[in-house]
């Protein structure tokens, strides 16, 4: 993924925000988010699903937490979660958002994105941002 179009998906996203209330703007970022997990985690290739479990979403801030042994085949718990954390949205004002993360930290991710497996050759990632940014 290259810089640059999350920078102009970013740009869209915040004039398309001044045309919405508040609510219907955090109410549209709680679905891009949730879609964008939803495609990046599904794209994730899987041999034991540590890779899909450990997807991680977070507000503000970049996850620190260190990769956990944990399996997730389906993807299904670790839609629900991030879901989850999604949530919290609601009860925040835009002023209060500054960042949605989506990140991942199993040392082989990188390898993954880069078309590592046969599984995913042109990686998740870029291609859900790019299909998330199409759609909207």
């Amino acid at each position: 993924m290259t810089f640059t179009n999350i920078q102009e998906f970013n740009a869209d996203l915040t004039r398309f925000s001044k045309t919405l209330t508040e609510t219907q703007f955090i109410r549209i970022l709680r679905k891009i988010g949730l879609q964008l997990l939803r495609a990046i985690v599904m794209r994730t290739p899987v041999d034991t699903g540590r890779a899909r479990a450990n997807w991680q979403v977070t507000i503000n801030t970049d996850s620190i937490e260190s990769a956990s042994d944990s399996t997730d085949k389906s993807g299904g718990s670790t839609i629900s979660k991030g879901s989850s954390v999604l949530g919290v949205l609601r009860n925040m004002s835009i002023n209060q958002i500054q960042s949605i993360f989506i990140s991942n930290n199993v040392e082989y991710i990188v390898d993954l994105e880069n078309g590592h497996s046969g599984q995913a050759p042109r990686g998740m990632v870029y291609l859900s941002v790019r299909q998330i940014a199409e759609q909207f």
